[in-house]
């Protein structure tokens, strides 16, 4: 009894430091930091959040227009068969617009609309609804990439997701092809821009996939260059417009 005394009493004496070295003082572990959500996942959830508040009430719209045509009574789309998938990616009068457009992934995108959902709209409606978030969201990382705050990048995202513009295209299924379209264009624009050649490779891919949603993505590439002279400096900015007009005859020789 008397050693375990002796062992403990200069204990007492020492310091805060000196206790710390002490072998009776217990093992403390530091504490793991507390992890606090970032601005840009604040305003991811914002962008979710609001576009969602604006534009849930349209799942319960049913099938309007040219969604009678193109999905209702479009007995094609609830088999597959390599026939059906070959007349997808063929333009001919059976279609639901004739030879009028192109949109080869627009149909693919309402046969697995059909095969989960059945003739359900709400489901139809989800799916767009869905394109539409992932729209929002695309526009507010090309905005950061660009190199602006922020904040400028979650205004504009917000401002993008709860526009009206875009009614149209969430009220009627058959809107599809814009949201689609724009979806792709916008991770071309984001990966055509990085410089690692397989992100590159997947940007062409994502536009050859925007310009089989909709004919309006021609434009992509005009928005590729624009975006790389913006965060480029001088020097930069000559050596990847080189690099760029050469990948650009490229993809209009695989659009055309």
């Amino acid at each position: 009894m008397r050693r375990d005394v002796a062992f403990f009493l200069p204990y007492f004496r020492m310091n805060k430091e000196e206790r710390k070295q002490h072998p009776s003082t217990p093992m403390r572990h530091p504490r793991p930091a507390k992890r606090s959500l970032s601005t840009q996942g604040m305003w991811r959830l914002a962008i979710v959040g609001f576009t969602l508040l604006a534009y849930i009430p349209t799942l319960s719209t049913p099938f309007l227009f040219d969604d009678h045509t193109a999905i209702e009574r479009n007995e094609n789309l609830r088999r597959w068969s390599f026939q059906n998938l070959y007349n997808d990616f063929r333009p001919s009068p059976e279609s639901p617009w004739g030879r009028s457009y192109y949109r080869p992934l627009q149909m693919i995108s309402h046969r697995v609309d059909v095969t989960v959902w059945g003739m359900n709209p709400k489901g139809h409606h989800a799916t767009n609804l869905i394109l539409h978030l992932l729209a929002a969201l695309l526009l507010f990382e090309l905005v950061v990439w660009i190199g602006l705050s922020e904040w400028v990048a979650g205004g504009c995202a917000v401002l993008f997701g709860i526009h009206p513009i875009i009614v149209s295209e969430l009220l009627m299924v058959s809107g599809r092809p814009e949201i689609l379209s724009l979806v792709f264009s916008l991770l071309t624009v984001l990966l055509l821009t990085r410089s690692t050649p397989v992100i590159r490779i997947m940007g062409g891919i994502c536009f050859l996939a925007g310009l089989l949603s909709k004919e309006s993505a021609l434009s992509v590439p005009f928005f590729v260059g624009l975006v790389i002279w913006i965060r480029g400096g001088e020097t930069e900015r000559r050596s990847a417009l080189d690099d760029y007009s050469g990948g650009l005859r490229s993809l209009w020789i695989s659009a055309l």
